[in-house]
C-alpha cells in the first residue's frame, strides 16, 4: 500500500522544452540535472538522489531518463519515459506513464480502464492549464490484490517565484496539481507543487499527503 501511494505521489516528472528563455519542464539536451529528494512518512526520513536527462530527442518524440540512488552519483535504479510530440505539446498516456513504474515495484498488474492523455506545453506560461486523466488499476503485490483508482486533476500555473537552491537562483513558474488515489473505498489526496525555471527545467518539487504525515521535497543540487 505504501509503495502504491508513493508511486502516485512522485509520478509526473514531465516533458520537454527547447527555448532557453521560456519556462520549461525538462532539462536541456546534454545536461544532467541532479536533485536531492528528502521524503518523510510517519516520522521516518529517507534521502535519495535523482538524476534526470534527455536520453533521446527528435522531431516526433522525447525520451526522459531518470536514475535514483541513495548516494549522489551512485549507480541506482533507472527508468525512462517517452513523450510524443503533438503540435505545441508533449503527450503521454497515463497508462504508459504508470507501466514502467509499476513494473519496477515487482508486482503483477493489470490496467482495467483509463481515460485521458497527459499533455505538457513545450513552453509554460502563467496562463497554462492542463487537462487531467483517470485510471483504474488492479495490482497484485506480495500476495495481496488491490484495485486502485487514480485521478490527476487541477493542473495549472499558480504564479511566478524566484527560487534559490544549491545550484543557484532561478526565476520559476509555480505549477500545482492534485492526485487522488482511492483504494478499498479510502481516498487519499496528494498535493504537488512544481517550480519550473526559465531555460532550466524542474528546479523544485514539493509533495504533501495525509495531512502532512507523508511529504517529499525535491531540490536541484547541480547541473552538469
Amino acid at each position: 500500500m505504501k509503495k502504491l501511494f508513493v508511486l502516485a505521489a512522485v509520478l509526473m516528472f514531465s516533458c520537454a522544452a527547447l527555448c532557453a528563455q521560456d519556462y520549461q519542464m525538462m532539462p536541456n539536451q546534454g545536461k544532467n540535472m541532479i536533485y536531492k529528494v528528502v521524503s518523510s512518512a510517519m516520522g521516518n526520513e529517507i534521502v535519495m538522489y535523482v538524476t534526470q536527462k534527455v536520453q533521446e530527442a527528435d522531431a516526433s518524440s522525447v525520451t526522459l531518463a531518470m536514475t535514483a540512488s541513495s548516494t549522489e552519483g551512485g549507480q541506482g535504479q533507472t527508468s525512462s519515459i517517452k513523450y510524443n510530440i503533438e503540435g505545441d505539446n508533449y503527450v503521454i498516456s497515463l497508462q504508459d506513464a504508470l507501466a514502467e513504474n509499476l513494473a519496477q515495484l515487482g508486482g503483477n498488474f493489470e490496467i482495467i480502464e483509463s481515460s485521458g492523455m497527459l499533455g505538457y506545453p513545450i513552453a509554460l506560461t502563467p496562463e497554462t492549464e492542463m487537462e487531467g486523466a483517470k485510471m483504474k488499476i488492479k495490482v497484485s503485490m506480495q500476495g495481496m490484490g488491490l484495485v486502485m483508482d487514480l485521478a490527476i486533476q487541477d493542473r495549472k500555473a499558480a504564479g511566478e517565484e524566484s527560487i534559490t537552491t544549491p545550484a543557484g537562483t532561478f526565476e520559476c513558474l509555480k505549477f500545482t496539481e492534485n492526485q487522488t488515489v482511492t483504494v478499498m473505498g479510502q481516498q487519499q489526496v496528494t498535493n504537488i507543487t512544481y517550480w519550473y525555471g526559465k531555460g532550466v527545467g524542474l528546479v523544485k518539487q514539493s509533495t504533501e499527503a495525509m495531512g502532512g504525515m507523508v511529504s517529499a521535497e525535491l531540490v536541484l543540487q547541480k547541473i552538469e
